[in-house]
């Protein structure tokens, strides 16, 4: 017997790495969660791709997610407030 790889395997791999997020909280294994989850409703669609393929596009899938969150995401988030810091460091 043969192990195969469904799509709900994928989800519930994604769905358990960004649950993993909650102790690791630098959102970077979110995006590879999302990846996962991606590639899961990709094998839903089509079922008969490839180990490598899915493989190919979990690894695709997460490294645009997390480009995209360093690029556009993670600046908003950066506090610019000045509270806390004393006058003299500001001049």
């Amino acid at each position: 017997m043969e192990f195969e790889l469904l799509y709900w395997h994928w989800v519930v791999f994604g769905i358990g790495l960004m649950m993993l997020e909650i102790f690791i909280p630098s959102f970077t294994i979110l995006w590879f969660g999302a990846g996962a989850i991606i590639v899961g409703g990709m094998l839903f669609v089509f079922p008969e791709a490839s180990l490598t393929a899915q493989c190919f596009l979990w690894a695709l899938s997460s490294c645009i997610f997390t480009g995209l969150w360093f690029k556009f995401l993670k600046p908003l988030s950066v506090d610019k407030t000045m509270a806390g810091l004393s006058l003299s460091l500001i001049h």
